[in-house]
């Protein structure tokens, strides 16, 4: 009976459940969009198994957590990344603490929750809204009375909690107000030159909607002067005309985002 118990337990019965019985089922909770999973399984049948360990890590192969479940046939892993991927193995142990190999792997991708606003109206009448979306992407948070005209109240980037909480400063001012986020992260300024048959060098600059940029110009690269300010509209792009395009014999353009 000793040796039996120094030996690491066989684990095919593991590898079984963990490759064709595993199940996950992931659920986002609303406030801080942060992720839960849980592993549920059936249990082996070999009679030396007393209990189970779950390991798992951010890494294929490299598992940083270790959880010991004692007999019962399921896991709830909180406050997970989401869009994150997450590796899963296990091992049996026996009543002496011998431990099995691992088992197979199983990799699990946390769900990316669909960007939204939500709003709350605090005791104390402040407007605050919840901005949920992927960790890292940058929005502008857009306001409107009338749902024709939108304005960029603000500009927030989501954390790694997947949410953050904007507070409209000017909402008491008006009877009424609603709300959108636009996904400005893949967005980038830029400006295009069209010589128009009269002759008039027309520029095309686009970038997130409510942002206001200086066009600049230049004949050397070295000295650059500011010949507008213009500010982008819902459609993310507006056109200009350089009044004084035909006085040089060449002419190059930038932007530059002034927006606060």
């Amino acid at each position: 009976m000793t040796d039996v118990l120094r030996r690491p337990l066989k684990n095919h019965e593991l590898v079984k459940f963990l490759t064709g019985l595993l199940v996950f089922t992931a659920f986002l909770t609303t406030v801080q969009a942060q992720a839960n999973v849980t592993l549920a399984w059936n249990p082996s049948s070999d009679p030396l198994v007393a209990g189970y360990n779950i390991y798992y890590g951010g890494i294929s192969g490299v598992y940083t957590n270790k959880t010991s479940v004692g007999t019962a046939t399921s896991l709830t892993i909180s406050n997970l990344v989401n869009g994150n991927t997450y590796y899963f193995a296990a091992t049996t142990y026996d009543a002496a603490g011998a431990e099995s190999a691992f088992s197979s792997q199983v990799a699990y991708t946390v769900p990316t929750p669909p960007a939204g606003v939500q709003l709350l109206v605090t005791a104390a009448k402040q407007f605050v809204l919840t901005v949920t979306g992927p960790a890292g992407h940058t929005y502008d948070i857009q306001a409107t009375q009338n749902f024709k005209t939108w304005t960029v109240i603000g500009t927030v980037t989501v954390g790694a909690g997947g949410s953050l909480n904007f507070t409209d400063p000017n909402a008491a001012v008006f009877s009424r107000r609603f709300y959108r986020t636009h996904d400005i992260s893949s967005i980038t300024p830029r400006v295009q030159l069209l010589v128009t048959a009269a002759k008039q060098f027309m520029l095309t600059v686009t970038g997130p909607a409510g942002h206001t940029y200086d066009v600049l110009a230049t004949q050397d690269f070295k000295t650059w002067t500011v010949i507008g300010t213009v500010t982008v509209g819902a459609g993310g792009s507006l056109n200009f005309t350089d009044p004084n395009a035909a006085n040089f014999s060449r002419r190059f353009y930038r932007t530059h985002d002034t927006s606060p």
